[in-house]
């Protein structure tokens, strides 16, 4: 699946990149904002670009043959400016033809369904899809949840600090906390996974290992 971004680049450039896409055969397309370049402290649209996901949803349904996956968080975007706002837009996104809903990564599974909740009282039924991130170790996790908005549950906090220091350990830590993660999440009924593996395979083997995948 292809991910493109709106940030960085203008309306004709995107453009450009959906027709170069379809030309080669490319079906599957990951519709997002994005996060700010390399020494850019706030998120700034490109002068003659998209300002939003939506906008790039809604070119790639008009160039056609795509089927469209776009974003969600559970803990609520870190621009949005309220949880209803974002769950309406994420709503609008599908509305716009997104097909399916993939989520930023989260720790602690209730977030995740009051989310799917909210969104199906809201009328959502696209699959929304878990993104689960194997920890592999304790500065990774913290940067990263910081990025993105997302909280370390005091639980894991609590397994984080016994591998401060040691990053084999943390990598052993997170192959089991993500699989009663997700083996929590499959029970509730969920359709499927998808993995930040940030191109290590060593942690998602063994979590699918793990779950019998």
């Amino acid at each position: 699946m292809c991910h493109l971004t709106v940030v960085g680049q203008s309306k004709a450039e995107a453009r450009a990149i959906l027709h170069r896409l379809k030309g080669k055969g490319i079906e599957n397309l990951l519709a997002l904002g994005g996060d700010p370049p390399q020494g850019m402290a706030d998120w700034q649209p490109h002068e003659d670009g998209f300002q939003h996901a939506i906008e790039l949803v809604r070119e790639a349904v008009a160039v056609g043959g795509f089927s469209v996956g776009v974003a969600g968080f559970p803990e609520v975007h870190p621009r949005a400016e309220s949880r209803p706002s974002d769950m309406k837009f994420l709503k609008e996104k599908v509305e716009a033809g997104a097909a399916v809903v993939i989520t930023q990564l989260f720790f602690d599974n209730d977030d995740y369904y009051r989310f799917v909740e909210d969104l199906r009282k809201l009328g959502v039924r696209a699959p929304i899809v878990p993104g689960v991130l194997p920890i592999l170790s304790a500065p990774q996790v913290r940067r990263f949840t910081a990025l993105c908005g997302a909280k370390i549950p005091a639980r894991l906090e609590r397994e984080l600090a016994k591998v401060e220091h040691d990053d084999e350990a943390a990598i052993e830590m997170g192959i089991e906390y993500a699989t009663r993660q997700c083996a929590e999440l499959i029970k509730f009924g969920i359709s499927g996974l998808h993995f930040y593996s940030l191109n290590k395979s060593y942690s998602v083997k063994a979590i699918c290992k793990n779950l019998g995948l």
